[in-house]
C-alpha cells in the first residue's frame, strides 16, 4: 500500500491507503496511552479500596478493577495482533506438537470437542516452529472452524509428513459459499464476518505461519460446501532436530 494524504473535503475517505506499519506503530502508541489511563484509574481504585469502610464500597470496587483488567487485556489481544511477530525458532518433534495442539483446543473448546475427528500421523521428525505462536495460530483457525462450520457437523483434523514438511489441514463443511475468495483471507485485516470481531484473527496467524517460513492455504469446493485450510511447516533439518 502507498502513503497518501488525506482526501479533501466530501471525496471518498476509502481512496486513502495506509501503510501497515503506520498501523501497528498507531495500535501501539494508542495502546500504551490508554494503558496509562487505565493504570491511574487503578490506583485511584486501590486507594478507594484502603480508606473506604462500606463493605458495599469494597465489593464495587473489585467489580471495576475486574472490568479494568478486561479492557487492559482487550488492549493487549489487539496490540499483539497488529504487530509483526517475531519467531523464535526450534526443532519441535512433529508427533508431540500435534498432540499437544489436541490438548489445548479439547481444553478452550470443550464444548466442541467431539465433533473434531483427529487423524495425526506427522512422522517422526521434528517441525521448526515457535511453539507458543504456531500454537496461537492452529488454535485460531481451528476456532474459526468451530465458529463457522455447519452446525453439528464433524471437522476433521489432520496431520501428515510431507517431503520436508508437515502439513496440517482442516475440513469443514459451511452452510453458504465464500463472500470473497478465500485466497484473500488473512491478507486483509480489519474486515470481519464475525459480531464483535476485528478482522485480525486469521490476519495474526497468516503472520505467525509465514513468519516461521511455512504457507496458509484455503481451498472451497461449491460441490459439497467443503472448505478446506492446510498449513505447511517446515521440518527441522536433521542436526538441528537432535540438539
Amino acid at each position: 500500500m502507498t502513503d497518501q494524504p488525506a482526501p479533501p473535503n466530501g471525496s471518498d475517505p476509502a481512496a486513502v491507503t495506509v501503510p501497515w506499519p503506520r498501523v501497528e506503530q498507531f495500535v501501539g502508541r494508542f495502546a500504551h496511552d490508554v494503558r496509562n489511563g487505565l493504570n491511574a484509574v487503578e490506583l485511584q481504585l486501590t486507594l478507594i479500596g484502603e480508606i473506604a469502610e462500606d463493605e458495599e464500597i469494597k465489593t464495587e470496587v473489585k467489580h471495576i478493577r475486574s472490568s479494568l483488567a478486561d479492557l487492559t487485556r482487550q488492549i493487549q489481544a489487539v496490540r499483539l495482533a497488529t504487530g509483526a511477530p517475531t519467531a523464535h525458532l526450534f526443532p519441535y518433534p512433529a508427533g508431540d506438537f500435534f498432540e499437544d495442539l489436541r490438548e489445548r483446543f479439547e481444553r478452550q473448546h470443550a464444548g466442541a470437542a467431539a465433533r473434531v475427528q483427529w487423524t495425526l500421523a506427522a512422522g517422526t521428525g521434528a517441525v521448526n516452529v515457535d511453539p507458543e505462536q504456531s500454537m496461537t495460530a492452529l488454535l485460531e483457525l481451528l476456532g474459526n472452524a468451530v465458529q463457522f462450520a455447519v452446525d453439528g457437523s464433524p471437522i476433521r483434523a489432520e496431520a501428515k509428513e510431507n517431503a520436508g514438511s508437515v502439513v496440517f489441514s482442516i475440513l469443514e463443511q459451511i452452510a453458504a459459499a465464500p463472500a470473497d475468495s478465500p485466497e484473500q483471507w488473512g491478507r486483509t485485516p480489519l474486515l470481519s464476518s464475525r459480531r464483535n470481531g476485528y478482522g485480525l484473527g486469521a490476519f495474526r496467524a497468516r503472520r505467525i505461519i509465514e513468519a516461521q517460513h511455512g504457507t496458509l492455504r484455503y481451498a472451497y469446493r461449491a460441490e459439497d460446501q467443503s472448505l478446506t485450510t492446510t498449513v505447511e511447516l517446515p521440518l527441522a533439518a536433521a542436526d538441528e532436530a537432535t540438539k
